[in-house]
C-alpha cells in the first residue's frame, strides 16, 4: 500500500506546479512603465515579473488582511496607475500624429523641407551675382546678394543746372532684404523690400558734349532702397528659380576723386543717370534649395 501512494506521490509531483512569489528586482516604482520589460510595479512599491503578480490572486489579503481602509487605498493607487500609463499612451499617440502631420506638410511645401537657397543672380543693372536666403515658417525669406557690373555706360544731356557727363562705371553691389511669399505651395508670388549699396569707379570722359578724355577715375557711392515683387517656384526636388521686377529709390550718392576730393559734377550727373535709367530693374535667380 505505500507503494502504491509513493508512486502516485510522484506522478502528481510531475504536473504540479506550485505558486510563484512574487520576487522583487530590486527597482523602486511608483508605475508599471518604470518597470522593465517583463515586470510591473507592485503593491510594495518594488518591480516585480508579471506573471508573479499574476499568480498571486489574493495579494491584496496577503498585504491588507482585514483592514478595508488598506484595500480602498491599494485599489486607489491601481486606478490611478493605469490612468496614468493611459495618460502617457495618448500623449505618445497625438506626438506620433503630430510628427506624421509634420512630415505630410514637409512634403507638400518644399520652402518648409530645404528652407536654404543658392542662387546665380543676373539683373539689367546688377550684371552677375549671388544670392543667399533662408526661408522661415515657409514664407518669409531673408536674403542676401553681391553683384557686379563690369561695364556699364553712363550718359546724361547737360541743362542749365546739371552737366552732362559720358563714362563707364564698374560698381559693385550689395543688397540685403526680405520676401515674402503670398503662398505655401512650390509657385508663389512674392513682394520685397530691402536696402542696396554701391561703391565703385566711374571714368568720366567728358563734359557738355565736349569729348575731352580727363583721364580721371571717380569713386562712386549709391545708396538707395528696394521693393519689388515678381513670382518665385521651387520644386520638390530643389530646383529654385525666381523672376522679378524691383523699384530702387535714390537714397543718397556721392563722387569723389580721392580723400576730401570731391567732384559735384559727376555726382549730379550719376544721380540724374541713376534715376532715369537704373532705378528699375529686372532680376532673374536659377539655383538650388537644400
Amino acid at each position: 500500500m505505500n507503494r502504491i501512494v509513493a508512486i502516485v506521490a510522484a506522478l502528481l509531483g510531475c504536473f504540479w506546479v506550485s505558486p510563484v512569489a512574487a520576487q522583487p528586482s530590486g527597482r523602486t516604482c511608483q508605475y508599471d512603465l518604470e518597470c522593465g520589460v517583463g515586470e510591473a510595479c507592485g503593491d510594495t512599491g518594488i518591480c516585480v515579473a508579471r506573471g508573479a503578480l499574476a499568480s498571486n490572486g489574493d495579494a491584496a489579503a496577503d498585504d491588507c488582511g482585514a483592514d478595508r481602509r488598506c484595500r480602498i487605498d491599494r485599489l486607489k493607487r491601481r486606478n490611478q496607475a493605469t490612468r496614468h500609463a493611459r495618460t502617457l499612451q495618448e500623449e505618445r499617440n497625438v506626438e506620433r500624429m503630430l510628427d506624421d502631420a509634420h512630415k505630410q506638410r514637409l512634403a507638400e511645401y518644399p520652402r518648409l523641407k530645404n528652407p536654404l537657397t543658392l542662387a546665380l543672380r543676373v539683373s539689367r543693372l546688377g550684371g552677375i551675382g549671388a544670392h543667399v536666403g533662408y526661408t522661415f515658417l515657409g514664407r518669409i525669406q531673408p536674403n542676401l546678394e553681391l553683384a557686379y557690373s563690369p561695364s556699364l555706360y553712363v550718359w546724361t544731356p547737360g541743362t542749365g543746372t546739371s552737366p552732362g557727363i559720358n563714362g563707364n562705371l564698374q560698381e559693385w553691389w550689395i543688397r540685403a532684404g526680405a520676401a515674402y511669399f503670398l503662398l505655401e505651395s512650390w509657385f508663389s508670388p512674392y513682394v520685397s523690400a530691402g536696402f542696396q549699396v554701391g561703391l565703385g569707379k566711374f571714368d568720366n570722359y567728358s563734359f557738355d558734349f565736349d569729348f575731352v578724355d580727363f583721364g580721371n577715375q571717380t569713386q562712386s557711392i549709391f545708396h538707395a532702397g528696394e521693393f519689388g515683387g515678381g513670382f518665385d517656384m521651387q520644386f520638390k526636388f530643389g530646383l529654385h528659380t525666381r523672376l522679378g521686377v524691383v523699384y530702387r529709390p535714390l537714397i543718397y550718392n556721392q563722387a569723389r576723386t580721392g580723400p576730401g576730393q570731391y567732384d559735384p559734377q559727376s555726382r549730379q550727373g550719376l544721380a540724374d543717370w541713376y534715376k532715369r535709367g537704373a532705378a528699375v530693374d529686372v532680376i532673374w535667380l536659377l539655383g538650388w534649395a537644400i
